[in-house]
C-alpha cells in the first residue's frame, strides 16, 4: 500500500500526463513538445513511484487520446511518442545504465516512433514516404507559382509600365533539388531529430531525479562532453571516400547520411569545450543559452562547422580530461 502522500504525488503524475496529451491533441503544432515532457513524466513516474502507478498513467492517458481521436494513425501515434521513450528511459534507470546507454535508448525510442509515423503518413497518402514528400514539393511550387504570378500582377499595376521578371523555371528547379536532397539524407534527418528530444528528456530527467530521493541515474552536464578520438578518424576516413567516390550508387548515400550525423555529434562536443571555457567568464546561463541560440539561428551552417572542428580537435588533445563519450 503506498503511503498518503505518495498516492498524492502519484495522482499529480496521472494528471499532469493526461493533461499533457489532451494539449497535444488539441494544439497540433506544439505537440511535439508536450509529448517530450510527457516522455519524462512517464519515465519519472515508473521509477519513483510504481511500476502499477506508472501502467495507469500509460493506461489513463492513451485512454484519453483513444476516445478523441480513436483507433487510428494518430490516436496510436501520439502515446507512443510518450510513452515508448518513457519507458525506455526508465529501464535504463532501473539497471543503473551509463549516460551515454540511455540516452541512445531514449533517441532510439523517438527515432522508432518517428520513423513509424513517417510510414503511416507515406501508407495512408497511398504514395510511400518517398512519393508523400514529392507531393509536399509539388504543393509547394504551385503555391508558389500562384504567389509569384498574382504578386508580379500587382508589381506591375503599381509601377505602371515597369515589368517585374521573376523567374519560376529556376525556383521549380531548387525545389526539385531541395526534394532530391531531402530524400537523400532522410535517415540522418529522422536521428538528429530524435537525437534533439533524446537530449532533453535526459536533461529533464535529471533536473526530477536530483530532487527525488532514492532514485539515481547517471549525467553528464553540457561542459563535460568529449568525442572519441576513433570518431575523428571515422569522419575523416568517411569524408575521403565520398570526396573521390562517384555520384551514383547507395555507397556515397549511406556515407553521406554517416557524415551528417558525426558532423552533429562533433558539433556538440565542441559547443561542449565552448560552454566549459565560457561559463567561467560569464555566470548567467540563460544569456550563455541566448548567445549560443542566436548564433544557431543567423549562421548556423558556418557555427555548426567551427563547432566540428572544435570537437575534432578536442578528441585527439583531451584538453579538459574528461570522460570520453562512449566511455
Amino acid at each position: 500500500m503506498l503511503k498518503k502522500s505518495t498516492q498524492i504525488f502519484s495522482f499529480v503524475c496521472i494528471i499532469s500526463t493526461a493533461a499533457l496529451m489532451l494539449l497535444s491533441v488539441f494544439l497540433p503544432a506544439l505537440s511535439t513538445i508536450f509529448v517530450l515532457l510527457a516522455s519524462v513524466l512517464c519515465a519519472y513516474c515508473f521509477a519513483s513511484c510504481s511500476n502499477t502507478v506508472g501502467g495507469i498513467n500509460i493506461f489513463v492517458s492513451s485512454g484519453i487520446v483513444y476516445v478523441l481521436y480513436g483507433f487510428n494513425p494518430a490516436g496510436l501515434i501520439i502515446p507512443a511518442m510518450a510513452f515508448i521513450p518513457g519507458i525506455i528511459s526508465w529501464i535504463m534507470i532501473s539497471k543503473k545504465s551509463t549516460y551515454y546507454s540511455h540516452l541512445i535508448g531514449v533517441t532510439v525510442g523517438f527515432l522508432a516512433v518517428f520513423g513509424l509515423a513517417l510510414y503511416i503518413l507515406g501508407s495512408v497518402s497511398g504514395v510511400g514516404v518517398s512519393g508523400w514528400i514529392d507531393n509536399i514539393g509539388m504543393s509547394f511550387k504551385n503555391e508558389l507559382k500562384y504567389m509569384l504570378e498574382n504578386g508580379n500582377a500587382l508589381a506591375r499595376e503599381a509601377m505602371g509600365s515597369y515589368e517585374i521578371a521573376i523567374s519560376y523555371d529556376n525556383i521549380e528547379m531548387l525545389i526539385d533539388a531541395l526534394v532530391a536532397l531531402i530524400k537523400m539524407i532522410l535517415p540522418s534527418l529522422l536521428i538528429i531529430i530524435s537525437m534533439l528530444p533524446g537530449y532533453i528528456h535526459m536533461v529533464l530527467m535529471n533536473v526530477l531525479v536530483k530532487r527525488t530521493e532514492g532514485v539515481r541515474m547517471d549525467y553528464v552536464y553540457l561542459d563535460s562532453h568529449c568525442a572519441p578520438r576513433s570518431m575523428s578518424y571515422v569522419y575523416f576516413v568517411m569524408s575521403i571516400i565520398v570526396m573521390f567516390s562517384g555520384d551514383g550508387g547507395a555507397t556515397p548515400v549511406v556515407l553521406n547520411n554517416a557524415i551528417i550525423i558525426l558532423d552533429l555529434i562533433l558539433a556538440f562536443c565542441g559547443l561542449s569545450f565552448i560552454e566549459s571555457k565560457f561559463s567561467n567568464k560569464l555566470k548567467i546561463k540563460a544569456v550563455r543559452v541566448i548567445i549560443y541560440v542566436a548564433a544557431m539561428l543567423f549562421a548556423s551552417s558556418i557555427v555548426v562547422q567551427i563547432l566540428s572542428i572544435i570537437g575534432m580537435f578536442d578528441s585527439f588533445s583531451d584538453f579538459r580530461g574528461i570522460r570520453r563519450l562512449g566511455d
